[in-house]
C-alpha cells in the first residue's frame, strides 16, 4: 500500500515555521521623526518616537530596532527583559543622550541586549553614568563623556555587575571624579574586546576590577592612584 506523505510534510514544515517565528520574536520600531505613532510599534510607519515606549512595548525575545538620530533623554531607557535593543545604522548615526541629566540606560536580563549606539551625556549620582548593566551585554557601542557625581560612585562610563559583559566598545571621556573607574565599572562583569582610553576617576581612571580581555586599557589618568586600572583580571590585554 502506498502512503501520500504529503500532508505530514507539509504539517510537519508549517509547525517548523510557526517554532521559528515564534523564536525569532516580534520586531518594534524607533523612528525620532515619525508623526503617526501606534502600539505596539510594529512597522516604521507606526513606530514610536521615542525608544522607551517600544521597549515596553516589547517581549522576551523581541526585538527593538532604532532608527537614526539623536534621542535626547528626560529619564533612563530601562530594559528589564530578554529583549534585544539594537540601532538600525550602527552607533554613529544613532545617538542616545542623557543631557548630562540622567543615566542613558539600565539594562536587568540576563538575555538582554543593547546593540550599536553612541551612548553620550549620561549623568548618574550613583554607579553608571552611561549605562548601568546587572546581567545582559552591552556591545559595539561609542560610550563616550558620561559620568558619575556622587562620593564613591563608580563606573562613569559603564557599570557592570551580576555578571554584566561590555563587548566590542570603544569607552572614552567618561568620568568618575569621586570614584573609582572612569571608564568602566567591572566589580562582576566582563569588558571583552574593548577600547578605553581617556577616562578618568579617583581611583583606577579606565577599568575598576573585574576580568577584561583581549582589550585596550590605556592613557586614562586618575587623581589619587592606577591611572588605567584596579585589580583586574583576564588575558591579552594591555
Amino acid at each position: 500500500m502506498k502512503i501520500n506523505r504529503a500532508p505530514y510534510v507539509a504539517t510537519l514544515f508549517v509547525s517548523a515555521l510557526s517554532f521559528v517565528m515564534a523564536a525569532r520574536g516580534d520586531v518594534h520600531y524607533v523612528n525620532v521623526s515619525n508623526t503617526s505613532s501606534s502600539y505596539p510599534f510594529g512597522s516604521w510607519s507606526t513606530a514610536a518616537t521615542t525608544i522607551q515606549p517600544a521597549v515596553a512595548a516589547a517581549s522576551d525575545g523581541d526585538t527593538v530596532v532604532v532608527g537614526a538620530g539623536t534621542y535626547v533623554l528626560a529619564s533612563q531607557v530601562s530594559v528589564t527583559g530578554g529583549i534585544t535593543v539594537r540601532s538600525a545604522d550602527g552607533y554613529k548615526t544613532t545617538i542616545v543622550d542623557g543631557q548630562n541629566g540622567t543615566r542613558c540606560f539600565s539594562l536587568d536580563h540576563a538575555s538582554g541586549i543593547i546593540d550599536g549606539f553612541t551612548i553620550t551625556r549620561g549623568l548618574a549620582d550613583n554607579n553608571g553614568g552611561g549605562v548601568y548593566c546587572s546581567r545582559g551585554l552591552v556591545r559595539n557601542c561609542l560610550i563616550k563623556g558620561n559620568s558619575t557625581t556622587a562620593q564613591y560612585s563608580n563606573g562613569g562610563g559603564v557599570c557592570l555587575v551580576n555578571g554584566g559583559t561590555l563587548r566590542n566598545c570603544l569607552v572614552t571621556k567618561n568620568s568618575a571624579p569621586l570614584g573609582q573607574g572612569g571608564g568602566v565599572n567591572a566589580d562582576g562583569g566582563i569588558v571583552e574586546n574593548c577600547t578605553v582610553v581617556h577616562n578618568s576617576a579617583r581611583l583606577a581612571g579606565g577599568t575598576f576590577e573585574g576580568t577584561v580581555e583581549n582589550s585596550i586599557v590605556y592613557y586614562n589618568s586618575a587623581t589619587d592612584a592606577d591611572a588605567n586600572w584596579y585589580s583586574m583580571s583576564g588575558r591579552y590585554s594591555c
